[in-house]
């Protein structure tokens, strides 16, 4: 809890290193965010939806040019920032969005454990799972066969007597016209 609120009450800078830009706390908490950052919170969601955005913001900054590369987690740290800073809007996504966005965040971060992250994952991780449960649904209340639909084709025995005089009538020359080729 003290990494929360020393991520809301310091200063964030940007380090170049010898592994690239690096995110760092710096400084004391500002006068004017000290009494904010003691009173409590009211909206747990709204800070952990900023720490996931920032985290998110910060992963993909360490990596150059990444966000031309992993469009889709681009995409949802667009829609944290924009649309919806919740992150509700994770739920809406296609499966097929999901899937990729999840398989870009696990080869991008890696083994990193933040607390920001871990909790973005297990965002898309709770979506994908609720939509392969909504397919699984859909997929149950569908009936397996088709003879137990309305749309069915009837096929009924007939004597070859009957199948004879339908040949004839089918084969018979339509009024007006020339008898069709014969067989």
């Amino acid at each position: 809890m003290a990494a929360l609120k020393d991520l809301f009450t310091r200063q964030l800078r940007l380090k170049r290193g010898e592994q690239g830009l690096r995110i760092v706390l710096e400084g004391t908490a500002p006068a004017a965010a000290a009494p904010a950052a003691q009173a409590p919170s009211s909206d747990k969601a709204v800070d952990a939806s900023r720490l996931m955005r920032s985290e998110l913001t910060a992963l993909l900054d360490r990596a150059a040019g990444s966000r031309r590369v992993v469009r889709h987690l681009a995409a949802i740290e667009h829609g944290l920032v924009r649309k919806d800073p919740t992150g509700l809007f994770i739920f809406e996504l296609t499966i097929e969005r999901l899937q990729t966005a999840l398989r870009e965040f696990d080869t991008l971060a890696g083994a990193t454990a933040s607390v920001g992250l871990v909790a973005l994952r297990g965002q898309l991780a709770a979506a994908l799972a609720a939509h392969e449960r909504r397919q699984h649904s859909t997929a149950r209340h569908q009936p397996i066969s088709s003879f137990l639909t309305d749309e069915k084709l009837r096929v009924d025995e007939v004597r070859h007597s009957d199948f004879e005089k339908a040949s004839e009538a089918w084969l018979a020359p339509a009024p007006g016209g020339k008898p069709p080729p014969k067989p």
